[in-house]
């Protein structure tokens, strides 16, 4: 099933429209279509094709852009590797893909495992006129990309993507963020997530530009926000968002947005009250790389009461929550949230890795619960809940009465073994920057907060919580620090 390439669409209605912007230039929608054909060229010159594995390696930049989507009308599968791992583990998912290929930015460490070329010398060896066999065509059904999840928990697997996946997430999500040609939305997130390359394909469908900052850092970020007076939409991890509010300098920019996208990643109880006293459009999510990005998203008119959830369900997504026996839940009650949709990945790379499914739902392994507003309110993992001494605890609710504290900057609970008990909590959290806070004092706190069964058996003060490279916590390096013994009960 074929369709015709979103951007050679816009090439055509609004040649002179502005597709990519960054610090330094400029490409419109016609000039980027151009530079899409000649890499499109490039690739039959490497004999790349229908079937073949690409992998790219970069900083975001104009040139992944266009070689993305030249792959994507040549029908080759992209694996963007993360920029933040190791030499080994880009080997070990380079092996897994069969990749052909690496292409990759100035100055980057590659695989001796597969053949690697820079952006500039792949764009060299096409010819000087783009082959007659490029097309303007896309495959909504061939595999798109491979996108390893973010292993917060140490299990990352590769969840295969189609067009047709991205298209309909990026329709989905345009109809509630209202993204216009005259919209710029800032590439704030790396193109290896999936929220990244879901900024692209919202824009592309919508005919709006992409500014492209020199860095995703949060100073890149920053940056950014300080000069552009393009920007009006940008999507944000909860860490993300903090920092920038920390400049006070940058709140007013902020409030001049159109559409502030929050999500990846469960935002603090002082975060969320912050945004309640701000004029800041922020809209909280819900989604994962299994279902192409964000599935729910708040309204521009529900309103900062509902800034606690995260929103009702996409347009064209149907979610419920159910028990384990796959029976629909009512309101209010906690539940595994299930999903489905032309949003839904097809299956993992891997055939040992098993697509959760019941009655055509995929199961996310995420618990929450839906409210009267239809609003998702997520509360972690299935494996977050935990039996100990018999007892079921949500590690959520610790999280949760943690931040209650005034003293808590950040905090996560995780699940330890217990020769007694069976399994206890253990938190790891960082100071607020107004209050000083102790694990003595905390225990006291927890004392009078919680049940006996649901306080921490260990808890640990830390400078920050080690994160993934998509700046969620890393559970598996919380796991570890407790295995080294740093901790004091």
């Amino acid at each position: 099933m074929k369709t015709l390439c979103p951007l050679h669409q816009q090439s055509e209605q609004y040649p002179e429209g502005v597709a990519l912007r960054s610090p330094e230039s400029a490409l419109s929608f016609a000039e980027l279509d151009t530079l899409v054909s000649r890499y499109e060229a490039a690739l039959q010159s490497k004999s790349l094709g229908q079937g073949d594995v690409l992998a790219l390696l970069s900083d975001n930049s104009a040139d992944y852009i266009s070689l993305l989507l030249a792959c994507f009308r040549q029908k080759i599968a992209v694996l963007p590797l993360n920029k933040r791992l190791m030499g080994n583990e880009w080997d070990e998912q380079l092996k897994s893909a069969s990749a052909k290929l690496v292409v990759y930015g100035d100055n980057e460490i590659v695989s001796a495992l597969v053949p690697s070329i820079e952006f500039n010398e792949l764009l060299a060896a096409a010819p000087s006129a783009p082959a007659p066999d490029t097309t303007k065509e896309v495959s909504l059904t061939s595999p798109a990309t491979l996108m390893f999840t973010s292993g917060s928990s140490g299990h990352s697997k590769c969840v295969k993507l189609s067009l047709e996946n991205y298209f309909a997430s990026a329709k989905s999500s345009n109809e509630v963020t209202r993204l216009k040609l005259e919209h710029t939305w800032l590439l704030s997130l790396p193109l290896y997530h999936v929220a990244g390359l879901g900024i692209v394909f919202r824009c592309l469908l919508a005919g709006a530009a992409i500014e492209i900052p020199d860095s995703n850092s949060v100073s890149g970020i920053k940056s950014v926000l300080a000069t552009s007076t393009h920007i009006t939409h940008i999507s944000l991890l909860p860490s993300m968002l903090g920092q920038i509010l920390d400049e006070e300098q940058l709140v007013a920019t902020l409030e001049r947005l159109q559409f502030i996208m929050l999500g990846g990643a469960p935002s603090s109880a002082h975060l969320l009250q912050r945004i309640k006293h701000s004029n800041l459009a922020v809209h909280t999510s819900y989604g994962m790389t299994e279902t192409c990005s964000h599935i729910t998203l708040t309204r521009p008119e529900d309103g900062m009461e509902r800034i606690e959830a995260c929103g009702r369900a996409l347009p064209g997504v149907e979610l419920e929550i159910q028990n384990e026996e796959g029976q629909t839940l009512p309101e209010g009650e906690l539940g595994e949230i299930a999903v489905r949709g032309k949003v839904v990945f097809e299956s993992y790379l891997d055939p040992k890795q098993e697509k959760r499914t019941k009655n055509g739902w995929f199961l996310t392994s995420d618990l929450g619960h839906v409210d009267e507003h239809g609003a998702l309110h997520v509360k972690g993992r299935r494996e977050e809940m935990i039996i100990s001494g018999g007892e079921n605890i949500h590690l959520s609710e610790i999280s949760e009465c943690a931040e209650k504290h005034p003293g808590v900057g950040e905090c996560v609970v995780i699940s330890v073994p217990d020769a007694r008990w069976g399994q206890r909590p253990a938190l790891f959290f960082t100071e607020a920057a107004s209050r000083p806070l102790s694990e003595l004092e905390l225990h006291e706190y927890f004392f009078e907060a919680l049940a006996a069964m649901k306080r921490p058996e260990q808890i640990v003060k830390l400078e920050s919580l080690p994160r993934t490279a998509i700046g969620k916590a890393d559970v598996q390096k919380l796991h570890e620090l407790l295995a080294g013994g740093i901790c004091l009960k």
